[in-house]
């Protein structure tokens, strides 16, 4: 796998994850937070802020650290079974 097919690859994760961030990708809770009358944090944040002027970084952060409690979960199950 050359350099460029691995960056393609990691573009297309990062948007893939991305996508799952939006509201699109969770209509259920959507609809019942507007059933409610409520907004979603999306909704706020565009009101309070200029169109383009910030980069959300925090809908990454939860991945990895999923990812990482997975690990340490599967880690201590195997020492407790070796003890």
């Amino acid at each position: 796998m050359g350099a460029d097919e691995t960056t393609r690859d990691e573009l297309t994760e990062l948007a893939r994850r991305r996508a799952l961030t939006e509201d699109a990708a969770r209509p259920e809770a959507v609809e019942k937070r507007k059933a409610r009358g409520g907004r979603t944090a999306c909704e706020n944040v565009e009101d309070l802020i200029d169109a383009g002027s910030w980069v959300e970084y925090s809908r990454y952060a939860i991945a990895p650290r999923a990812e990482r409690s997975s690990r340490i979960s599967s880690s201590r199950t195997s020492a407790r079974a070796a003890a």
